[in-house]
């Protein structure tokens, strides 16, 4: 089904089977997304992997985070699970509260901050680290609310 929502074309795929084959033979037609105006603030939306087009630019990136990434696992993955296990543990000891989506978030900032920056943003129990997560769900949600001009 082909439906047209203002100026977006969207494709709806109903059953299992058409969606294997729009996917693998008309990938490329469907991989494009819309921009949001947001994404073009500081020309975001020239260099981050979400927004560019599928080409060598985008393969070229993908390549690089695939590496580097795979790399970092690797290398550093039972470090964080070590930090993971600690701070679960002093939870434990001190007969706190075990936020998880706190501890999900500092595990999961520490494994990027590490890839990219060689270095762990958060720590546990930090006010810093609760202010970096709810910047960066303020950060998802502007992103994802409508925007008149889009």
């Amino acid at each position: 089904m082909h439906l047209k929502l203002g100026s977006i074309h969207t494709t709806v795929v109903s059953s299992p089977e058409r969606a294997k084959e729009v996917l693998t033979k008309h990938d490329q037609a469907c991989s494009g997304r819309a921009v949001p105006s947001a994404a073009h603030t500081m020309d975001h939306h020239k260099s981050s992997i979400p927004w560019l087009p599928v080409a060598n630019k985008w393969r070229a990136l993908r390549k690089i985070m695939k590496e580097q990434v795979s790399l970092m696992h690797q290398l550093d993955g039972n470090d964080r699970l070590v930090q993971l296990h600690n701070d679960l543990q002093e939870c434990s000891n001190s007969g706190r509260v075990v936020d998880i989506r706190e501890i999900g978030f500092k595990t999961a900032l520490n494994l990027l901050s590490s890839t990219l920056f060689s270095i762990d943003f958060a720590h546990f129990d930090s006010s810093l680290t609760r202010e970096m997560m709810e910047n960066v769900h303020a950060l998802i949600k502007n992103l994802g609310t409508p925007n008149l001009v889009d």
